[in-house]
């Protein structure tokens, strides 16, 4: 039987803590580091959403979720939701992704 080691792979992470201005630093975190705008219009209809500085419908970007309050990263791979407790991660090849906090911890360790 083979047996393998994940390799050591260090990312950057952030928890939302449910306070409003460390999520707005974790989500200027995600908008700088990432190139994500905000999606603007009725966040109800997500389909309709705006990317800023465009007249187009569709397209990455972020948004909060009105009816959960989620963080809620829009790729062309689909949505990625963060409530609060929940981990974003930018791994190694700047990628964002979401994770809850038990897959998190049984994921990785402080570097």
């Amino acid at each position: 039987m083979a047996v393998f080691r994940r390799n050591l792979i260090i990312v950057e992470a952030r928890r939302l803590s449910g306070n409003s201005i460390q999520t707005s630093d974790v989500i200027n975190w995600v908008r700088n580091r990432g190139g994500y705008p905000w999606l603007l219009g009725n966040a109800n209809e997500p389909e309709t959403l705006v990317p800023e500085g465009s007249d187009k419908a569709g397209g990455d970007g972020v948004y909060l979720d009105p009816g959960t309050g989620e963080f809620v990263i829009h790729t062309s791979e689909g949505n990625m939701r963060a409530g609060y407790g929940d981990w974003i991660v930018c791994d190694e090849k700047d990628k964002f992704h979401t994770m809850s906090d038990e897959d998190f911890n049984a994921t990785y360790d402080p570097a």
